[in-house]
């Protein structure tokens, strides 16, 4: 066990042991580098009473984590358990008042009061991106779709190389389109949003490797549209869980709860008195032919419909196919993995839903019971605790308290209503792309302008420079080292030079 000092008062103060839990955020286990420190909402309202009461105490937690069941033994575990054993003074914790632990130990005034029971989903509204369009596929299908295009573009090229029916190796075929490694490329992009290209290729082999690729588009394409409509029509739709009701009548979301708990403890008992109406409406409604005849035959008594549902005893089947969770940290983590309902205390619930913008609470509270601070049977320190909470209360300090841990820091997270329609927040990332696509055209146009003007200026000075019959040696050297060796031969010094065929030699080689 762990200790921790919250006090540093004389030790001639009355010391308490205290027992807790970690539960965020009325317990918050914090490790730093002189130990164990314990903070949340809980200890901050113990610490207040220890202060006006001049307690000293020490705080460890229970060594199985659990808030206390009773055995069949009659033993009992967890927080509940440390408190009957005289381990413990008391316990702080979110502790739930409950008519079993009641009976074997006292409870002070409730210092949280109507913590009930609600459901956790995946707020799969959440954080919609502009570019939502896009998580239609994974990131390994486009990969793999990318992969396809740019290999079919390459292998066009390659086929019109090697065939020898291609304008490459026919010479009757030298006025068709020859198919380079970007026109190859540019066939395949324009045929991936099935537009289709300007020309086709003419060899057999080179169509063949095309049609299959068009096919494969096709397929592509349509299972992209069928499930971006399918996507878009499912953000828009409602949260598919908003009861227990609903949860208990489908089987795709799978739930569970936390072991050990009041809610373990609820739905287990629930289903129990299900099962028992069920036995007794059974005994009351079919005829037993042991029985003598009279007039108080059990079928006088028949219920041709059972008047009670089976909501709870479905429930508990799924969840111990689910199986119990160990801590609300992993019901947290598989709520935000996806595809995962959490049934946990209200007020943890709220808490988490201020920290994390991918969380729902859905559906009304339920079996709302209040939190206490629990001590063994007949303490001393019930009665003063109780009334210090009362006086708390009453100066609203357990209020500002709870200010600072539910609402101070809280996350405001943005939420798109759709109801009326897709809005710009969804469809923006179309936009985007088209917008990409005009500043990549903008800029492409602006550096062919550049190049076609670069390119007039140099002829406009060679034609200036070839005209001059003082400069036609250093033209051809100046041009390329190649053309030295013609000037050198083509001029002798005699201005009978041919000067148009230094012209045209020169333009042909450069």
């Amino acid at each position: 066990m762990q200790l921790h000092n919250s006090s540093t008062q004389s030790r001639s103060k009355p010391r308490l042991v205290v027992v807790t839990k970690h539960e965020p955020p009325f317990v918050i286990r914090e490790e730093t580098e002189n130990g164990t420190k314990y903070t949340g909402y809980s200890i901050d309202v113990f610490e207040e009473i220890a202060r006006r009461l001049d307690l000293d105490f020490t705080v460890y937690e229970a060594k199985d984590g659990q808030y206390g069941k009773q055995n069949p033994d009659g033993t009992w575990t967890g927080l509940m358990g440390e408190i009957l054993t005289g381990y413990a003074d008391i316990a702080v914790a979110s502790l739930s008042m409950t008519t079993e632990r009641d009976k074997v130990a006292d409870f002070t005034t409730p210092y949280y009061e109507f913590g009930g029971i609600q459901i956790l989903i995946k707020n799969t509204n959440a954080g919609t991106s502009l570019l939502a369009f896009a998580n239609v596929f994974s990131g390994e299908v486009w990969a793999c779709w990318a992969s396809v295009l740019l290999l079919t573009g390459l292998l066009v090229w390659v086929f019109e190389k090697l065939s020898p029916f291609s304008p490459y190796n026919n010479v009757q075929q030298n006025d068709q389109r020859r198919f380079t490694v970007s026109e190859g490329l540019w066939l395949v992009t324009a045929s991936f949003p099935m537009a289709g290209p300007e020309c086709t290729p003419r060899t057999f082999s080179t169509r063949m490797l095309v049609g299959g690729f068009w096919f494969f588009c096709s397929i592509m394409m349509a299972t992209y549209t069928a499930n971006l409509a399918a996507f878009l029509t499912t953000s828009r739709l409602n949260v598919p869980i908003e009861s227990l009701d609903d949860l208990a009548k489908q089987n795709i979301i799978k739930y569970s709860v936390v072991e050990g708990t009041v809610i373990h403890e609820y739905f287990q008992r629930m289903a129990k008195i299900e099962s028992d109406f069920y036995q007794e409406w059974k005994s009351m409604s079919f005829y037993t032919k042991n029985i003598d005849t009279s007039d108080t035959l059990p079928a006088n008594y028949a219920v041709w419909d059972y008047p009670l549902g089976d909501k709870y005893l479905t429930i508990w089947r799924s969840i111990q196919n689910t199986g119990l969770l160990n801590s609300s940290s992993e019901g947290i983590a598989k709520v935000l993995a996806g595809n995962f309902a959490f049934i946990h205390e209200s007020p943890m619930i709220q808490y988490e839903l201020s920290k994390h913008c991918d969380l729902l609470a859905v559906g009304k509270q339920f079996s709302s019971r209040a939190y206490a601070f629990a001590l063994a049977e007949g303490s001393p320190l019930t009665r003063v605790i109780s009334y210090t909470i009362l006086q708390l209360q009453s100066e609203t300090i357990l209020e500002t308290m709870k200010t600072k841990w539910w609402k101070n820091g809280s996350l405001t997270c943005s939420q798109v209503d759709e109801s009326g329609g897709l809005t710009f927040h969804t469809v923006g990332g179309i936009f985007v792309v088209v917008s990409v696509g005009i500043g990549l055209g903008v800029i492409s146009l602006g550096l062919e302008r550049l190049w076609a003007s670069l390119t007039r200026v140099r002829k406009e000075h060679h034609n200036t420079q070839v005209t001059s019959p003082n400069s036609r040696t250093n033209l051809a050297v100046d041009f390329n080292p190649g053309i030295s060796y013609l000037a050198k031969e083509l001029y002798t010094g005699d201005d009978a030079v041919d000067t148009d065929a230094v012209t045209l030699e020169m333009a042909r080689m450069y």
